[in-house]
Order: C-alpha cells, then sequence, then structure tokens
C-alpha cells in the first residue's frame, strides 16, 4: 500500500477489515513516522528500488497505490522485474494517469517554506489542518512532502515492455481532468486492465463506504490476478 505525495502509512490505518480475504501492509518512507530521522528520497526510481529490495516474496503479493503512490508502484513492480524476483500478482492504481501520460505541471516543490504547505491545502486539500495551523508542526513535515513533490515533478518516463499482471485502476470521476487518462495503463500491461469508478474526489477512498467495496476490489485482484 502506498500513499499520496506528502502521505504516509497512516493513510491506511485501520484498513484491515473482516470480510477482507488479505494482509494489508503499508510502505513507510523515509522522512516521516518511526522512518522521521532518515533523509526522505526525491527520487521515483531510488524510491522504488529501496521498496523492492525490501519485498519478500515469498507468498503471493500485489501492490496499491494511490496518486503519486500509484506512480510509485507501477516503477516498483519494474524495479522487480529487473532484479529477476517473483512477480507480483496484481497492481491497483488509484486517481493518477499512466506513467506516460502525466500532465505538466509547476514545480510546486520549488516554492520557499511552509508555502509549499498552503499551496498544497489550497490545489487538493491534501493537508492536515494542524500542520497549516501549527508552524512548528508544518517545518516537521514540509521536507518530506517537498521531497516526494520534488520525486514526482521530475519523473521522467522511460520505455518499458508492458507489465505480466492484471491491473485494476480506481478512477474518481470527479476528480478534475484525470478520467480521460486513465484507461491507458493498459499500455502497460500483458494482463486484464479494468477501471472501477468511484465519487469523492480526488480522496474517495477516505470515505469508509469507498473504502470497504476498494477492500473488495483489492481482495478480488489479489487472489484472482495472476501472470499474463
Amino acid at each position: 500500500m502506498l500513499a499520496h505525495a506528502g502521505g504516509s502509512s497512516a493513510e491506511f490505518s485501520g484498513w484491515d477489515h473482516p470480510a477482507c480475504s488479505v494482509d494489508f501492509v503499508a510502505v513507510q518512507l523515509p522522512g516521516r513516522g518511526a522512518r522521521f530521522s532518515e533523509p526522505p528520497i526525491a527520487n521515483v526510481k531510488e524510491m522504488a528500488e529501496e521498496i523492492a529490495s525490501a519485498i519478500s516474496d515469498d507468498l503471493p503479493y500485489g501492490f496499491f497505490g494511490h496518486s503519486f503512490g500509484a506512480l510509485l508502484a507501477y516503477e516498483v513492480c519494474c524495479a522487480v522485474r529487473a532484479r529477476g524476483m517473483r512477480m507480483p500478482r496484481w497492481l491497483g492504481v488509484s486517481a493518477f494517469p499512466p506513467p506516460d501520460a502525466i500532465p505538466a505541471a509547476p514545480a510546486l516543490h520549488t516554492l520557499p517554506g511552509l508555502e509549499l504547505l498552503h499551496e498544497l491545502s489550497r490545489r487538493f486539500d491534501a493537508i492536515p489542518r494542524e500542520f497549516l495551523e501549527d508552524e512548528e508542526l508544518g517545518e516537521i513535515v514540509v521536507e518530506y512532502v517537498r521531497a516526494d513533490y520534488q520525486a514526482l515533478e521530475t519523473y521522467i518516463f522511460d520505455q518499458k515492455q508492458p507489465l505480466a499482471l492484471a491491473i485494476d485502476v480506481m478512477a474518481p470521476v470527479d476528480d478534475y481532468h484525470l478520467p480521460p487518462l486513465l484507461g491507458g495503463w493498459g499500455r502497460h500491461t500483458h494482463g486484464d486492465c479494468r477501471i472501477s469508478e468511484f465519487s469523492g474526489g480526488h480522496f474517495y477512498l477516505r470515505s469508509r463506504e469507498n473504502r470497504e467495496r476498494l477492500c473488495g476490489i483489492i481482495a478480488t485482484g489479489l487472489l484472482n490476478g495472476d501472470a499474463a
């Protein structure tokens, strides 16, 4: 489970559901939570390599990534393949375009100081209010938020062979200009590519109803997904 830019493993706290037959493991990137003392990484491929190096592939597994986490999950799958490791059975990508169709965006990571947090709050409502109202707290999180956005905004797609796994695409129908781009994920797999629509905006997954539905899609994908 991989969170949005500036997010952490806490995004997936409480996701275990009695009806869900899979185990959720949320990735904590450096610079936040229990890894606060580690310098954050500001490069997508370096993040992906670190995650791939920590994978124990003795059991079937898959990845779910939301927003920036979707891009990162895709790159982890590519890193796993390059290492010759056991491939995941399934990839779930949420609220993010395919890696070869990411729209150009302003370099938010260059904004000075806490201005970055306020701009992200204005644009995406992505920053908890306590970090905006308490300057000391804001200073704690701004460095890893900046690193995530630098990684995203400097990402360059290099052409790769499609993945040999099934992809489920979670599409928030009311999320800006995003929906028309999401079908492009089919270019990146030799397996099935299915699209499930959600309402509720970019952070639709914070709704209990949507989260329960999403848990079902993840479980079905992991249990039924297989290499193409």
